[in-house]
């Protein structure tokens, strides 16, 4: 008796502090957007957290019916939860993410507490989280989604995450971890998130990727990590590769075989974001939303007919008459895929400008610029104009780049007519408006923390 008691004041007392914690954080929040502070996508969950460690937890269990996804992956998070969640609602099953950026477990608070009321209820039914690599044990600890879909893993960040072997055992824990009911939708054309999901025996793996005849590639790029058989350690042989390390392989020494492990539920519909990257994040997306959601593709398909792009990620914003073009490029891969983009491009690239900064959310080490192949860029572009903290590191290493294809005899008055470094962000925005003709596009590649000055400098605003 005096234990049933004890069990039911405890569950009083948990509810009190529960209520008490959101109460606080929404008061705050409320307070913050009034003045204009910002828009709490953190900071309310990291108050929580401060008030008790397992509120994430807690919120969850209360909202027992609701369904979680987490999205993971170096590249795609956020546009990928962006497809789902649009597509959620469309087809009738309400659903929230948590903002971009904020993917660490105090974003996943503040975005609890953002859609709950004031005991902790939550009216929507799907939850989308796109998670941080390094966060997703830190998540997982405490909410057991009902899937997981895995985008990719590069190196990004090496002085945060370390190298993609450590990151890849950690979520090789955090799977095995896994209820039996959960799901995990990976991408089956990445050699080591391929090999994590052949060890998934208890759980129900899906493979997305796409069809060789639309892989371009037959050798293996500079930027690439997963060269090596993650089982063995011998040297894989690539059929076709989509770039970097993703494509269909086999490894001759174990004979570990993706070749026939995926399914692509995009073929044939109209992507509405330009890159073969981005039909990756198609394919997982869609291949999630029928396995988990019962969504057929021709439903998903018809669901995007009004889908944007999310902020920085292909974004296109007018400012004094000139169309930017923003192109989130934040490690190798990343920013050789937005060389992509610009290859691409049938008209011409006049004016491009490259910011890169070393502040928290871009990492300090900004050696990865070297692995990026700029020689693309000086090759397409008319003038690159070089910004942020770290504006000169990236002068450098375009200089280079400028001699590898001019030849050592013109590379330095080709250097200066091309490339024009201006620190301040401001100061450079002047000038290029300045360069450049009305109506003119003008291509921005910047990193995370410089996206965000700059969306905030040409629409006032950081955040959709």
């Amino acid at each position: 008796m005096k234990e049933a008691n004890s069990d039911k004041t405890r569950h009083i007392l948990d509810n009190l502090f529960l209520f008490f914690s959101i109460f606080l954080t929404k008061m705050a929040y409320m307070v913050s957007r009034f003045f204009g502070a910002g828009r709490g996508s953190t900071w309310p969950g990291e108050i929580a957290l401060r008030l008790r460690r397992d509120f994430v937890r807690k919120v969850a269990e209360k909202n027992a019916s609701l369904r979680i996804v987490l999205v993971v992956g170096t590249n795609g998070k956020t546009t990928s939860a962006k497809l789902l969640a649009h597509v959620l609602d469309k087809s009738g099953e309400s659903a929230f993410s948590n903002h971009s950026g904020a993917n660490l477990l105090n974003g996943v608070a503040s975005s609890l507490i953002k859609h709950s009321n004031w005991l902790g209820r939550i009216r929507k039914r799907v939850a989308i989280f796109e998670i941080d690599e390094n966060a997703l044990s830190q998540v997982a600890r405490q909410i057991k989604p009902e899937a997981i879909l895995v985008l990719n893993l590069f190196r990004d960040q090496l002085d945060r995450y370390g190298e993609i072997d450590a990151i890849t055992l950690r979520w090789k824990k955090v799977f095995s971890e896994l209820p039996a009911r959960s799901s995990l939708v990976l991408n089956g054309q990445d050699p080591a998130i391929f090999y994590l999901g052949q060890g998934a025996k208890n759980l129900s793996v899906h493979y997305f990727g796409l069809p060789e005849k639309e892989l371009p590639g037959k050798s293996v790029a500079l930027e690439a990590d997963s060269v090596f058989c993650p089982n063995c350690s011998a040297r894989l042989h690539f059929s076709a590769l989509a770039y970097s390390h993703i494509g269909i392989f086999d490894c001759p020494k174990c004979g570990l075989d993706n070749s026939r492990a995926v399914e692509d539920l995009s073929q044939g519909m109209e992507n509405p974001l330009r890159g073969l990257f981005n039909r990756y994040n198609l394919s997982g997306a869609m291949l999630l939303a029928k396995t988990v959601f019962g969504i057929p593709p021709i439903k998903f398909a018809r669901f995007l007919q009004d889908f944007e792009p999310s902020f920085g990620r292909q974004e296109k914003i007018k400012y004094q008459d000139r169309n930017f073009v923003l192109q989130l490029s934040k490690n190798p891969v990343g920013f050789n895929r937005a060389l992509d983009l610009l290859e691409d491009s049938e008209q011409p690239v006049r004016n491009v400008l490259v910011i890169l900064n070393d502040n928290i959310p871009d990492g300090r080490d900004v050696s990865w610029i070297w692995d990026v192949e700029f020689e693309r860029l000086v090759g397409r572009a008319g003038r690159i104009w070089v910004s942020g903290l770290r504006a000169y590191d990236m002068a450098i290493r375009l200089k280079y780049a400028v001699r590898e294809t001019a030849g050592r005899e013109k590379w330095q008055n080709i250097t200066e007519q091309k490339i024009a470094v201006r620190e301040n962000i401001g100061a450079a925005l002047s000038e290029i408006i300045k360069a450049s003709e009305p109506e003119e596009t003008i291509h921005v590649l910047p990193v995370y923390s410089a996206m965000l000055l700059l969306r905030k400098k040409l629409s006032g605003k950081t955040f959709k």
